[in-house]
């Protein structure tokens, strides 16, 4: 009996430590309340930035304090200081020029809990809005729209802003929304229609003709039980006699480090999952291991395994194919990744605005890091993504009868299995 299954994501974030002051350097930032009397105290030590004091401006003075003492490299407080009799602090905008690649700032979302969407998650690529995921049975779903369709418009406005997308798409429930996407070289118009719904972004499927197990992860958001719920997908696997595990992690733009090694638990038991740099902490290159759940399972400590991955596969993401990969646990098969191999901690500042700021760096466990270079997996195909059909699923999840990448993927492991 064919088993298909979507379940809610388990996600993990772990607390960072403040790097202040001697007095101070053990402090947890949890929140603008938490270090506000530290931050006025800091920023008055500069004197270039002591008319932030003067005029209260929190917004600036927030943002210089915590890239000051968190962000990995340590900003100087007069790096913040720019020359002009009128305003001698940088303004926001300048201030997030000097992040890094990784660390950044945004605006919190514009929509409230009564609005609707339309079930799809995205990413930027080189200033394209892409689509990395849809909600199985959701409106997108059931309009056509499929992954890595790149949006061109909302409603005729042109989008190239991550952070102001899902402005454009939510809305009332059962209002429409109108979308321009590329696929390939074809342009498609939805009209959509809103739903209030929740989605998830695990996904999993037994195939009984192959048995194999199927398990899809889009995302390791910070929030819900990504890995437990996994654990849960892989139980059932075995009770249905799995032979094999296709763990699809394309698309998957990484998110909670904590879930990433309590999955590589699960597959390799008591091991290193990667090299942590942290020199706030003057810790560089340490192991950090995997964690190892309550409930262990021998069986999946031995079942032959594929890792998916493509360009889109990012930092959480490529640390559990890479560390599976080293162990000589899997066989890794798509595309290069994509290549982030920092670690960053998410802080909601007093204007409810998000900072996410690079806390430390991670390198694979022998020594090499994905930064910008990514993995190359053990086997390389070219995507035929763009070729797929536009809906016909059949009575196969969305997910594998639109995929020929997921299809041909799953015929060459087979193929080695039978070989070895």
């Amino acid at each position: 009996m064919k088993i298909c299954m979507v379940l809610l994501l388990v996600c993990c974030v772990l607390a960072g430590r403040c790097g202040t002051a001697a007095a101070e350097s053990k402090r947890l930032i949890y929140g603008y309340d938490d270090y506000k009397d530290l931050m006025w105290q800091v920023i008055g030590e500069e004197p270039c930035l002591r008319t932030l004091i003067e005029r209260h401006d929190v917004a600036r003075a927030e943002l210089i304090f915590l890239m000051h003492w968190q962000h990995l490299y340590h900003f100087p407080l007069k790096y913040f200081c720019a020359p002009g009799v009128v305003d001698p602090v940088l303004s926001e905008n300048d201030i997030a020029l000097l992040f890094d690649a990784h660390t950044h700032h945004e605006r919190l979302k514009q929509h409230v809990a009564g609005d609707g969407g339309i079930g799809i998650d995205l990413f930027e690529d080189n200033g394209n809005i892409v689509v990395s995921e849809i909600g199985e049975g959701s409106p997108a779903f059931h309009s056509g729209i499929q992954r890595y369709d790149t949006i061109i418009s909302v409603d005729g406005v042109s989008v190239h802003d991550i952070f102001k997308v899902p402005q454009l798409i939510w809305g009332k429930p059962g209002s429409t929304v109108r979308l321009v996407l590329q696929r390939g070289n074809h342009i498609l118009q939805k009209v959509i229609v809103r739903e209030k719904k929740e989605y998830s972004d695990i996904a999993a499927m037994f195939i009984p003709s192959r048995q194999i197990g199927y398990l899809r992860i889009s995302e390791f958001p910070h929030h819900g039980e990504v890995a437990y719920s996994a654990h849960q997908l892989l139980d059932i696997f075995q009770m249905a006699h799995a032979r094999s595990i296709v763990l699809d992690l394309r698309g998957n733009a990484g998110g909670s480090v904590y879930a990433a090694r309590l999955i590589l638990g699960y597959f390799l038991g008591k091991a290193t999952a990667y090299l942590e740099t942290n020199p706030a902490r003057e810790e560089f290159m340490l192991p950090v291991e995997t964690f190892i759940p309550s409930l262990s399972d021998e069986w999946l400590l031995h079942v032959p395994i594929m890792v998916l991955v493509d360009r889109y596969s990012y930092s959480a993401a490529e640390m559990v194919a890479s560390s599976l990969d080293l162990h000589h646990r899997a066989l890794i098969m798509g595309e290069r990744t994509g290549g982030k191999g920092t670690i960053q901690r998410g802080i909601t500042l007093h204007n409810g605005r998000s900072l996410f700021i690079t806390m430390g760096e991670w390198d694979m466990i022998n020594g090499k890091t994905v930064e910008k270079t990514g993995m190359e997996p053990q086997v390389t195909f070219e995507s035929l993504r763009d070729d797929a059909p536009l809906s016909d699923n059949g009575d196969m999840p969305y997910f594998y009868a639109q995929d020929q990448d997921l299809v041909n993927a799953i015929s060459f492991f087979e193929k080695k299995l039978l070989d070895q």
